[in-house]
């Protein structure tokens, strides 16, 4: 019996006789937020997605609700459901950890990138983007917390078709009690036609796409004192890469699979006051991918494992110290040769004060112990001063570090080339910036930042054709980054967000490819008519380079701008029935995120959820 279907019926039977308790936990909004930094825990005026946007990201993919934030850049295989991963300032999709539950999940097998076309917007509780300095990250980190049930127990249906030959199915259940919650759903997303014209390039492509997903969370809450948390998730996707052109005959099926399981174990212990809270949090996480390219067959299967312990101390009230201890074990097996793994390990400390008015003050130091380098030390600091409440300026000065995976240095198959030789990537990363509310129902928020990439981690094209990481002589990458939200009334609210980002490598002052100079996103939404939510938004890239793998090399191409509008809405029938549709890409832009795959024509959408 697979792990679907073993977590599901575990959960199932274990919470079933839950929903008959009358007592319920207090629920929470589910928020998109985006921090300066670490250092605050809470929702930051003009940085955020609020609830009623919350409600829109149904109608599209998480990296619609993304790429509303400024120093997001997504890249997508073609449109709605295909593979899609996300740059930060400028670097690159493998420089940017996502993490559950502070856990890291990127795929290792697949040069540490995190593929967001195998979760759903409805699945997580919260999505933080934190575009700033992060000791274990290059550029900035994704923070994502599964979803968890509250309230009444509530089974929810939701059906959705339209054009591409598209059908989406979700059914979840979910619900809490005093000391429970349990939250189960499953997606089913098959889109595509099989083949898309290529109107910039003349040539055809296959935009066919079939994921499978399902998510389990339970909680349970033992006394005051002790708490665990259990999360259960398995992804099946399948994707048809055929490129039909010239000088690329590349035909491609890949079929890839991922299983996770999250175990917590909450303490919080009743000395000091109260004011000690520790966690041990213990993952495994499996990816497995399956290529056929023109009948050769070749599976790559990546496990890996680890643990972390968290601790959070109140010292006094204007002081505390976190510290985070983790271990964890990256291996990698291939069709092609042996396994192989590396294990790593870090601990990290924090210091953070308010104690003088008006200003927070943050100090954090790293350590990372890795198989193939020495212990590396990495250090950041952060303020934040409130002149008024009106006006904050804030700022971050620190290091990070970034190890390769196991599949960078043993890969060895028909596509790919291990390189035993390879060096761990390290920045120098500075930001400063301000948050001003000029009135009540306006905000504003404008950052400079500025990153120094050493011993970059890239991939290039050998002679033979494969690819291979390699380290290259670095990038520096800084640009400004400005977000305006504002509310006209209590029915209509706008925002405006614009990017300036200058990413070159600096040894041949090229500028990195799929980065856009300039982005610009928009949008405005009402539910100033009854029982009815609109929305529309436009996404502006300039143009950017790119690179074409013609006849086993590489070549630089240039990527045109693009402007993609979308329009859609909800209408709620009555308590049980809401009735959604939207229009995707209403000017018939065939622009591209990657070379040779674009977005889709004019797509119509409508769909019907269920509430019991």
């Amino acid at each position: 019996m697979s792990l679907c279907r073993c977590a599901y019926y575990f959960v199932f039977f274990l919470i079933f006789p839950l929903t008959f308790a009358h007592s319920e936990q207090v629920c929470t909004i589910p928020e998109v937020t985006v921090y300066p930094s670490r250092l605050e825990e809470q929702m930051v005026w003009g940085k955020s997605i609020d609830s009623e946007s919350l409600q829109l990201m149904q109608q599209g993919s998480v990296t619609e609700a993304l790429k509303q934030i400024p120093g997001v850049t997504i890249n997508s295989v073609g449109s709605y459901g295909p593979q899609s991963y996300i740059k930060l300032r400028g670097a690159n999709t493998e420089h940017t950890p996502v993490r559950f539950f502070g856990i890291e999940v990127n795929d290792t097998s697949g040069g540490a990138r995190f593929d967001f076309s195998n979760i759903f917007s409805e699945d997580f509780q919260s999505l933080v983007v934190r575009n700033s300095s992060d000791l274990s990250a290059i550029g900035g980190a994704i923070d994502i917390e599964p979803r968890k049930g509250c309230g009444k127990p509530e089974a929810n249906f939701f059906a959705e078709g339209g054009s591409y030959q598209t059908g989406r199915t979700r059914a979840e259940l979910s619900g809490s009690t005093a000391r429970q919650h349990y939250f189960i759903s499953g997606n089913l997303l098959k889109t595509g036609t099989g083949k898309l014209k290529n109107h910039l390039h003349g040539n055809t492509v296959s935009d066919w796409h079939l994921t499978e997903n399902l998510n389990a969370r339970l909680g349970h809450q033992m006394n005051d004192v002790w708490g665990t948390d259990f999360y259960l998730s398995q992804s099946k996707s399948q994707f048809d890469l055929n490129r039909f052109e010239n000088g690329l005959p590349f035909k491609s099926v890949d079929h890839g699979a991922h299983q996770q399981g999250i175990i917590i174990l909450k303490n919080h212990l009743q000395t000091l006051e109260n004011r000690w809270n520790h966690d041990l949090i213990l993952n495994s996480v499996t990816h497995r991918n399956h290529s056929s390219v023109d009948s050769g067959d070749y599976v790559n299967k990546n496990h890996s494992l680890g643990a972390a312990y968290n601790t959070k101390i109140k010292i006094s009230e204007h002081h505390q110290i976190m510290t985070a201890l983790g271990i964890a074990q990256d291996k990698v097996k291939l069709s092609t040769s042996d396994e192989h793994q590396i294990k790593a390990g870090s601990g990290e400390l924090t210091y953070r004060t308010d104690l003088i008015s008006k200003l927070i003050f943050e100090m954090k130091g790293r350590f990372d112990r890795h198989d193939f380098f020495k212990t590396h030390g990495t250090y950041l600091a952060h303020a934040k001063y409130s002149l008024c409440p009106a006006l904050a300026i804030f700022s971050s000065y620190g290091t990070s570090f970034r190890a390769p995976t196991a599949f960078d240095f043993y890969t060895s198959g028909p596509f790919s080339l291990g390189n035993p030789n390879l060096k761990p990537m390290t920045s120098r990363n500075f930001e400063i910036g301000s948050e001003i509310t000029p009135l009540k129902n306006i905000s504003l928020m404008l950052t400079y930042f500025h990153l120094d990439i050493k011993d970059l981690l890239m991939t290039i094209t050998t002679p033979q054709g494969k690819f291979q990481r390699i380290n290259g002589p670095g990038r520096l990458s800084e640009g400004l980054e400005t977000f305006i939200r504002f509310r006209v009334d209590l029915h209509i609210q706008m925002r405006v967000g614009y990017t300036f980002t200058q990413a070159v490598d600096k040894e041949t002052q090229r500028s990195s490819i799929r980065v856009s100079r300039h982005q610009v996103s928009t949008g405005i939404q009402t539910t100033y008519f009854k029982n009815a939510t609109l929305f529309a938004e436009g996404f502006y890239y300039s143009p950017r380079p790119d690179t074409a793998f013609l006849n086993n090399g590489q070549q630089r191409v240039k990527l045109p701008s693009s402007f993609v509008v979308r329009l859609g809405g909800a209408y709620q029938l009555n308590e049980h029935i809401e009735i959604t549709g939207r229009v995707e890409n209403i000017l018939n832009d065939y622009s591209e995120d990657t070379y040779g795959y674009p977005n889709r024509g004019i797509s119509i959408f409508a769909g019907v959820k269920i509430t019991t």
